[in-house]
């Protein structure tokens, strides 16, 4: 816990950034059919890249709620104030999620 460190949620968003931005360009290359030859493998492919986004998008919403329950377990001794870094993870972990449903239903279906 004492570990948690800014750079380390900042890094876990960037990462995830880059992933999406590649999942972008996958499924607009599926979507246009750019790539045909290996399709069945860059389906697959895309199909996993698109549950690796989501990682990235989890690991920071875990490690804010095991806090925020640390903090709230101690008592009333420490007081903590919820900013919008809270709801900022909870929007970036559902619109990764959504992302990662329609690249998977886009590559299964086309």
């Amino acid at each position: 816990m004492a570990k948690v460190m800014p750079t380390v949620i900042q890094g876990c968003f960037v990462f995830g950034l880059g992933f999406l931005a590649l999942t972008g360009v996958m499924f607009l290359s599926i979507f246009f059919r750019i790539i045909s030859v290996v399709n069945f493998f860059l389906r697959l492919g895309v199909c996993l890249l698109a549950v690796l986004c989501l990682v990235p998008f989890v690991i920071p919403t875990a490690i804010l709620y095991l806090v925020q329950s640390e903090i709230q377990s101690l008592g009333s001794t420490i007081g903590i104030e919820k900013g919008d870094v809270t709801s900022q993870c909870i929007g970036a972990l559902v619109c990764a999620a959504v992302v990662m449903l329609l690249t998977i239903f886009m590559s299964v279906f086309t």
